[in-house]
């Protein structure tokens, strides 16, 4: 299987937590989806892709993953209410026919454009360990339970960077 990823997903550390294991450079490819655009989430550091006419999300597609990987990635998604749909991109070799996460509510977006950079400066760093923490999990926890557990580990660890003085933006307030 196939998968567009747009957000916090295109870090190679992240994709390789979540994955459990790094994914071949053959494997992963830019790629854009048309009639999307990708918002900051309401809830917390991530993105959010909602339809927008004229517009068009960047990323990535990872290909060729096995069934594990897509339970993985499942788990780790589909927490945050994403639902894992087809869809059609266009990478650099042409159109393909791929699945991505697409939010079941588009009121989940705040208005402010996702910015990769500005996640990977301010919120990378925790959501790595939270989400290392989280894939602990996997196959031991459901996904809901498992996901409550994980805003308490993103709390937990922001908790204690703000504590150390490392001022660390949390879904648009910095603390």
């Amino acid at each position: 299987m196939d998968i567009f990823v747009f957000g916090t997903l295109k870090s190679e550390t992240l994709r390789t937590i979540v994955l459990g294991r790094e994914l071949a450079p053959v494997d992963v490819c830019t790629a854009s989806i048309k009639g999307f655009c990708v918002y900051w989430a309401k809830e917390g550091p991530f993105p959010v892709m909602v339809p927008q006419e004229s517009s068009e999300a960047h990323g990535l597609v990872l290909k060729n993953l096995s069934d594990v990987d897509v339970e993985r990635l499942n788990y780790y998604e589909l927490g945050f209410d994403y639902v894992l749909s087809p869809t059609s991109v266009e990478t650099n070799v042409g159109p393909a026919e791929v699945s991505a996460y697409f939010c079941n509510n588009s009121d989940m977006a705040t208005k402010k454009l996702w910015s990769y950079d500005d996640w990977l400066s301010d919120h990378s760093e925790i959501q790595y360990i939270a989400a290392k923490e989280f894939l602990d999990f996997f196959g031991t926890k459901y996904s809901d339970t498992a996901q409550a557990m994980y805003n308490r580990i993103c709390l937990l660890y922001t908790s204690d960077a703000a504590d150390e003085g490392l001022g660390v933006d949390l879904g648009g307030r910095r603390i």
